[in-house]
């Protein structure tokens, strides 16, 4: 998935890489991500996932420290949003990146120490809802809502997995539906991305514009594709090429096959990863393998939902695959937390 992703992020970014100061500088970013990313997986594929159990609450003050300060010392991007802190010229960070796997290790840690007191509400569900929550309102107004629903759709799952009563879900889940309604409703820009979903077709030039080309491009690629670097819906049509709508990319220059592909791959990380937590060696494991499989999936379904006008478009990066170093690193430095409990699970030889 990295090797596609390399070469459809070097096809995509051609057009707009050469207003930038050339052809390459995305290119170049997206390759220095995945380094990082992937020394992050060798460090915590070598580190005792244990220890991120001691430290759960420290990652998540700092998760809280970085949200707060994205206001202060951030870069807004266009349309008012400030998402990222500036850590050198050309290079930025995205702390809700950070928060979405600080808060998938805090409840991992959280339920495990709270395993017998899981039914009351004060001691448990409570502290889970201020935390997770406080969290999510924060990104929220960033605002990025994508990522508030990526982080409270993982949190939600990790409590039912972990202990808390189906009916307590259930209720959380119809409050968050009301809630999500009103925020949608707030803000037109969400207003236009739910109507582009029901009819992009009403407004082809307005709300609609974005997903009718994406769906045009996987239309054009056919069966067997266009060719790699042959596609013509990243020249300035489609918006996003390389970030967001990178699978409309792969599916126009791939065709149906390479969409396939990507679709198997995703369904044997989903495979492998829940093998491994299924056989984590304690409650922790189980819960931490869990949550970044998760964090993992649910990331890919909202993107490849998006993309395809099977669900609303939230702007979530395709994992391992789009271009966006601070989620290239965190979706690695997952995989180097699977890795170390699975290596747990060979130590004691089960």
């Amino acid at each position: 998935m990295l090797a596609i992703g390399i070469l459809e992020v070097l096809s995509s970014t051609a057009p707009p890489g050469c207003r930038e100061g050339g052809g390459f500088i995305f290119f170049k970013k997206h390759i220095l991500s995945i380094l990082i990313g992937l020394l992050m997986l060798f460090i915590f594929r070598n580190l005792d996932y244990d220890r991120l159990f001691g430290i759960s609450k420290l990652l998540l003050l700092i998760s809280i420290f970085l949200l707060v300060g994205v206001f202060f010392q951030g870069n807004g991007a266009k349309g008012g949003a400030y998402r990222w802190i500036r850590l050198a010229p050309g290079i930025t960070f995205q702390p809700s990146e950070f928060a979405k796997l600080a808060i998938v290790i805090y409840t991992a840690s959280f339920l495990t120490r709270k395993q017998a007191l899981l039914y009351s509400f004060k001691e448990a569900l409570l502290p889970l809802l201020i935390v997770t929550f406080g969290i999510v309102g924060l990104i929220l107004i960033q605002p990025d809502m994508g990522t508030a629903v990526l982080i409270a759709g993982v949190s939600l799952i990790l409590w039912w997995v972990g202990g808390i009563s189906t009916l307590k879900i259930v209720g959380l889940l119809l409050v968050l539906g009301v809630l999500g309604v009103i925020f949608i409703w707030m803000e037109p820009y969400r207003m236009d991305r739910v109507l582009a979903f029901l009819n992009p077709w009403e407004s082809p030039h307005g709300y609609g514009y974005q997903i009718i080309q994406s769906l045009l491009a996987f239309g054009m690629g056919g069966l067997w594709g266009m060719g790699l670097g042959k596609g013509l819906q990243k020249f300035y049509y489609l918006p996003a090429p390389h970030t967001d709508f990178i699978f409309a990319v792969i599916g126009e220059e791939l065709g149906f096959l390479g969409s396939v592909a990507i679709l198997v791959m995703y369904v044997l990380i989903g495979w492998a990863s829940f093998s491994i937590a299924k056989g984590a060696p304690d409650a922790f494991g189980k819960l931490l393998g869990i949550g970044v499989t998760f964090l993992i999936l649910l990331q890919a379904f909202i993107n490849l939902g998006g993309v395809t006008n099977f669900i609303p478009c939230t702007g979530i990066p395709l994992p391992f695959v789009s271009y966006g170093g601070s989620n290239m690193i965190i979706n690695l430095t997952s995989v180097g937390i699977l890795l170390s409990i699975a290596r747990r699970k060979e130590i004691n030889g089960n």
